[in-house]
């Protein structure tokens, strides 16, 4: 019988704690075909950088916590206009809007939830603002 003998053991121990992280990455994001962990969404281009949505899941695939994360470059180079229009009313009623003085002073990115949270029921949002 051959046996298959590893040499060094900084290559034993660099095996071993390859061979764990792939047992746990297996039975951390996977139960029972239930995800769990921290789900990313899709990802959307804002300032410099990206943000994403996420949510988390607990070991019986209940939703857990619903959010965001970003770059840091993300908060660098956004856009320096009032408004981006989105939210705008003609309130004097004179027939057209003024970004300055009838839309709110705001930007909008609409980033999907991941699809393993937008598809569930009992969470009332597809999305994140």
């Amino acid at each position: 019988m051959k046996y298959f003998v590893i040499g060094s053991k900084r290559l034993q121990k660099a095996l071993l704690f390859l061979i764990g992280l792939a047992i746990s990455g297996c039975s951390e994001f996977e139960q029972a075909g239930v995800a769990t962990g921290r789900t990313l969404g899709a990802y959307a281009r804002v300032g410099n950088g990206t943000v994403s949505s996420y949510a988390e899941f607990d070991k019986n695939g209940a939703p857990r916590a619903i959010g965001i994360v970003f770059q840091a470059s993300a908060l660098e180079g956004l856009p320096t206009a009032h408004s981006d229009g989105h939210h705008c009313f003609d309130r004097n009623k004179d027939g057209k809007v003024d970004p300055l003085t009838e839309c709110f002073a705001s930007h909008e990115w609409i980033i999907p939830l991941p699809s393993e949270a937008a598809r569930r029921s009992e969470i009332p949002f597809r999305w994140v603002a």
